[in-house]
């Protein structure tokens, strides 16, 4: 591990930090209060020194400063695609906590979210950072780092080109989180789909019964029972989820 201070590792070093900060924008992992991204900025920071120490002394940089300029929007533009398709991954767990939430009637819950310091349902909290949890549970940020890495030897600095291709492989990811959101949630929508008719049907047959009493507890236990049963299937789906992030770094790095 050595550090050098010439032209060329000078400027990758602050190519290595631009990418490293747009892609740390776009993850979702992070709060946004002002103390997390004084903690950003201080992770960008050393990732940026240690990958600088430990690539190779390759690359040589032109002295232009039209020519620095767009370098360093080429980075940006890396780092926020790559932080993009971890934001969708945040994007699908926040959507299949909202859906469980509303077909279980906890939707009028609501609650502080510590990432972002909003009002957030408590069911849709839960789900996120249990996520997460996952995530972390099965390395999924050792995976990133090693992403992040990565792409500077298969996509150096200054080499990075916006395509046709890139759309559309970021476009049938999101087609496969929404597959993947029906699936994870498929239980939750056949209760309340059930529910409905159910209760529809008993209304007629009783007109005198208030079915709109009965409809609340009813879907929050049967709720609670489907969480508590398919949350090993969740974990698995969540998994699942990130291998389908770590397929499409593969293609997008070659």
């Amino acid at each position: 591990m050595e550090l050098s201070f010439t032209f060329s590792s000078i400027i990758f070093f602050v190519c290595v930090l631009l990418r490293i900060s747009s892609f740390l924008v776009f993850f979702p992992f992070f709060p946004t209060k002002q103390s997390a991204k004084y903690a950003k900025i201080f992770l960008c920071f050393v990732l940026a020194v240690v990958i600088t120490a430990v690539m190779p002394r390759t690359y040589s940089f032109a002295k232009e400063i039209d020519s620095l300029f767009i370098l360093f929007v080429q980075e940006i533009a890396t780092g926020a695609m790559m932080g993009f398709v971890v934001f969708l991954l945040g994007g699908l767990l926040r959507m299949v906590g909202g859906m469980i939430s509303q077909l279980a009637g906890l939707e009028i819950v609501q609650t502080i979210d510590p990432g972002n310091f909003g009002p957030s349902s408590l069911m849709a909290n839960f789900i996120f950072y249990y996520g997460v949890f996952i995530l972390i549970l099965f390395d999924a940020h050792h995976y990133l780092l090693q992403i992040i890495v990565l792409s500077f030897e298969v996509i150096p600095p200054g080499s990075f080109h916006l395509s046709e291709e890139i759309f559309h492989l970021i476009h049938r990811e999101w087609i496969i989180f929404c597959r993947f959101t029906l699936i994870l949630v498929a239980p939750f929508l056949l209760m309340g789909f059930t529910i409905s008719i159910e209760l529809g049907i008993l209304s007629r047959l009783v007109p005198q019964m208030n079915v709109f009493l009965m409809e609340y507890p009813i879907r929050l236990g049967i709720s609670i029972f489907l969480l508590a049963w398919f949350l090993p299937s969740l974990t698995l789906g969540f998994a699942n989820v990130f291998n389908i992030v770590v397929d499409v770094y593969t293609v997008l790095l070659g």
